[in-house]
C-alpha cells in the first residue's frame, strides 16, 4: 500500500470516527399518552350515573403509568338533548376536550389490563339539561384520548319492581316480578341482570327482558349446578345512555335437575318366535340418557324390571319367554340425574310364539 493511499485511509476513518464534524438531531421522546378505556358501558340507574371498563394501566407505547393515576369521567353540559347528538365523531374532538368539564371517579388498576365499575351522583354534573360523557385515564404526566362520547339526558327514574321472586323451570330460571298498581307505563320494559360471580362484562348485560305487562321472563342460559343471584330493574327505550330505576335484589336459587324428561311415544311391542320386540320413539328430551323397560306377566300383580336401553336405541328384544305366556310392557324415559318421567304404555298382551322348528 503506497504511502497517500496509507494517509487518505487514515484521514477517512478519523472522519468517520468523529462523525465528520455532523452532529445528529437527538430522537424526540415518544409521547406518553395513556391508553383509551375500551369496551366502556353505561347506565343511568336510579339517581347515579354508572360505568364500566376495561382499563390497560399503560401508555400507547407501553410504557407504565405516572402515579398517581385515576380514572376521569369527562362531562360536557348542553342546553338540550338535541345538542348533546353528534359529538363522537372526530371533527368535533378537539371542542369536547376542551370544553368537558372532568370528573375523578376512582383509581386506575395498577397492574395489567382489568375490568373497573365505577358510578357518579348525577349531582356532581350539575343541573344542564343533558350531557356529553365519556371516560378517560389520567396520570402525573398526561390524559388519554376519551372513550366514545354518548348523549346522557338526566330524568327521573322509572318506578321499581315493588318485588320480585325466582322459580326454577326445565327450560330456566323464570324471575317474576310484581309493579305497584297504576306504576306499569306502556313504555317500561323490565330488565334481569345475573349479579353472582366476579364484576365482569356479563354483569352489564341483561340475560332476560321483557315488557313490564309480561310478569315474568326466563333466563335460558344457566346451567344445572349453578347458584344464579338476580337483580330486576324497569328501564326506558333509550337513544344513549340506558335509563333504568333502582335495583331491587330477587336473591339467589340453586338450580339443580329436578325435571323429568318427556316419556317415549307410541310405545308397541311385536311377538316373534321365541322373543317379543318392543319399540318405541323418544320423547324428544334433550337430556334423555335412557329408556326403562318394565314386563308384567299375565297372573302376576306388578310390573318388574326388565332393561335399561341406553339412548337413542329405540328398541328391546325380550327373549326372556315361554311359549304360551302372555305379556304385556311399560317404559319409561330417565335422565342422568335420575329422574323419571311418567311411564308410556302398557302394551297389549303378547304370547310369543314357538321357535323355529318346534311347533307341532
Amino acid at each position: 500500500m503506497s504511502p497517500r493511499l496509507r494517509r487518505f485511509l487514515a484521514v477517512l476513518c478519523g472522519l468517520v470516527a468523529a462523525g465528520c464534524g455532523h452532529r445528529a438531531r437527538p430522537r424526540p421522546p415518544r409521547p406518553h399518552i395513556p391508553e383509551t378505556p375500551a369496551g366502556v358501558t353505561w347506565r343511568l340507574r336510579g339517581d347515579r350515573l354508572e360505568f364500566a371498563a376495561r382499563v390497560t394501566p399503560a401508555t400507547l407505547g407501553g410504557r407504565p403509568l405516572r402515579p398517581p393515576a385515576e380514572l376521569v369521567l369527562l362531562a360536557l353540559p348542553v342546553a338540550s338533548p338535541e345538542k348533546a347528538s353528534g359529538w363522537n365523531v372526530p371533527e368535533r374532538a378537539r371542542e369536547y376536550l376542551r370544553s368537558a368539564e372532568e370528573h375523578p371517579v376512582g383509581a386506575a388498576p395498577g397492574d395489567g389490563p382489568a375490568w373497573v365499575e365505577g358510578a357518579i351522583d348525577l349531582a356532581r354534573l350539575g343541573d344542564a339539561p343533558a350531557f356529553v360523557v365519556a371516560l378517560a385515564v389520567r396520570d402525573r404526566a398526561s390524559r388519554s384520548l376519551p372513550s366514545d362520547r354518548v348523549p346522557l339526558v338526566p330524568a327521573a327514574p322509572p318506578p321499581a319492581p315493588a318485588a320480585c321472586r325466582l322459580v326454577p323451570r326445565e327450560e330456566g330460571v323464570e324471575i317474576a316480578w310484581r309493579l305497584d298498581e297504576g306504576e306499569a307505563g306502556p313504555d317500561l320494559v323490565a330488565r334481569v341482570y345475573r349479579v353472582d360471580g366476579p364484576p365482569g362484562p356479563e354483569h352489564w348485560s341483561a340475560v332476560a327482558e321483557g315488557p313490564i305487562a309480561a310478569g315474568s321472563v326466563i333466563d335460558r342460559a344457566v346451567r344445572y349446578g349453578e347458584r344464579p343471584a338476580y337483580e330486576i330493574v324497569t328501564g326506558r327505550p333509550d337513544g344513549g345512555v340506558p335509563q333504568e330505576s333502582f335495583a331491587v335484589s330477587c336473591g339467589a336459587v340453586a338450580y339443580e335437575d329436578r325435571f323429568p324428561p318427556a316419556p317415549p311415544r307410541d310405545l308397541d311391542a311385536v311377538a316373534q318366535a321365541g322373543r317379543i320386540r318392543i319399540f318405541w320413539r323418544a320423547g324428544g328430551s334433550p337430556d334423555e340418557a335412557r329408556v326403562l323397560i318394565e314386563r308384567q306377566e299375565e297372573g302376576e300383580g306388578r310390573f318388574e324390571p326388565l332393561a335399561a336401553v341406553p339412548a337413542p336405541d329405540f328398541f328391546y328384544e325380550d327373549r326372556a319367554v315361554e311359549p304360551g305366556r302372555r305379556y304385556r310392557y311399560r317404559a319409561a324415559a330417565e335422565d342422568a340425574a335420575g329422574n323419571r318421567s311418567a311411564y308410556a304404555g302398557p302394551t297389549d298382551w303378547l304370547a310369543p310364539r314357538p321357535p323355529a322348528g318346534t311347533e307341532p
